[in-house]
């Protein structure tokens, strides 16, 4: 970072602070700016107690995907790494690792990526073992094995499966074919998007496009494993269309928040429950802060406004309150992720001349 660039953030920050203290609205502190040719914030983590974005064109949309670790003491961020993807947005933490899926390898379709890092992601290691698996879109562990969704593609046919592997991810054994690949079939397409560990199962969003079979209706897109057998499964009231990235979960505490459009839902156990105040044309990503404050970034129907909106976790959980809105963003700028760290605030945009990561100054 530039020594211009550090004296902006600081007298950024004062001034953000100072409004801050005097109770006026929450407001936005450029952290970083990504590379123009990308657009894009595409994921921000908090995991192993340290802070990773990703600087990324959309996943699947076109080559590269930079990580980047955030050190929020000197405001200054690091590249860790590069994908050899076409983009990267999701970082999960089990077992002491980190784990990127890859989203589209840049290499040949006969085997698809994931990136794990044994050192708190300071270095990350390409793992190239998934059969077919053009698109990994999310990984996951579940009950002692390693499982990621696809959208993979066999004999010229696209078709969305989970792979499932007990030793690491060394060696992959596809568990679920929720399409099967059919050569008489023109233009078949399908993916699995979302893998949601559940007390009652493992779950996994499907999509697909095919004029001539039948697919999932609207409350059977979802598959169900409870370790034995997959099975087409409700998990939510209606069909939750997929946003960009593919479909976005997260999950707290017990609870799973499933975010899409035109709503989003939470599930404890067995209870689902719309999260009020997030009709969207796509809600992207929640994130804890405090005690009860729960944010979330989410764009409205017409296009042409985003915003960061507050609810409180409880009253979202037992559906007594929902969201409101507490900050519209920029004009020329749309939030697609958020996440909190260490009591602080930060939400990523995608935004012509390269994607911003912000700090959100809030009460």
């Amino acid at each position: 970072m530039s020594s211009i660039r550090r004296y902006t953030l600081a007298c950024s920050l004062f001034v953000a602070a100072s409004c801050l203290a005097t109770g006026d609205t929450p407001r936005l502190v450029e952290l970083f700016r990504g590379n123009p040719k990308f657009g894009l914030i595409t994921g921000i983590h908090a995991v192993a107690d340290r802070l990773f974005f990703f600087d990324s064109p959309p996943p699947a949309g076109s080559d590269g995907g930079d990580v980047y670790q955030f050190d929020i003491e000197s405001g200054t961020a690091k590249r860790v790494f590069q994908v050899q993807e076409q983009g990267a947005s999701v970082l999960r933490s089990f077992g002491g690792r980190l784990y990127i899926p890859g989203a589209d390898a840049m290499e040949g379709w006969e085997l698809g990526n994931f990136y794990v890092s044994d050192d708190k992601g300071e270095t990350f290691k390409k793992v190239r073992t998934i059969p077919v698996g053009v698109h990994i879109w999310d990984i996951t562990e579940w009950r002692g094995k390693l499982y990621v969704s696809t959208g993979s593609v066999r004999d010229g046919q696209g078709y969305g499966a989970v792979c499932e592997s007990s030793d690491g991810g060394q060696t992959w054994t596809e568990s679920l074919i929720a399409y099967p690949p059919d050569k008489g079939v023109k233009g078949q397409f399908g993916r699995c998007y979302a893998l949601i560990p559940t007390a009652d199962g493992l779950y996994a969003s499907f999509m697909a496009r095919d004029a001539q079979k039948i697919i999932p209706t609207p409350e059977r897109d979802f598959y169900r494993y409870d370790g034995n057998t997959w099975s087409p499964a409700t998990l939510l009231p209606e069909r939750v269309a997929t946003p960009i990235f593919g479909l976005r979960h997260r999950e707290i505490g017990d609870a799973a928040f499933v975010l899409g459009r035109p709503n989003s839902y939470v599930r404890q156990g067995k209870h689902i429950q719309k999260l009020l105040g997030l009709e969207s044309r796509s809600t992207f990503m929640v994130a804890p802060l405090g005690t009860d404050d729960l944010f979330a970034v989410c764009s409205a129907f017409d296009g042409k406004s985003s915003t960061l909106m507050k609810a409180s976790l409880k009253g979202v959980l037992t559906g007594s309150s929902g969201f409101t809105k507490v900050l519209e963003m920029p004009a020329v700028e749309e939030a697609v992720t958020v996440e909190s760290y260490r009591n602080r605030l930060f939400v990523g945009t995608k935004s012509d001349g390269g994607g911003r990561f912000y700090e959100v100054l809030v009460k």
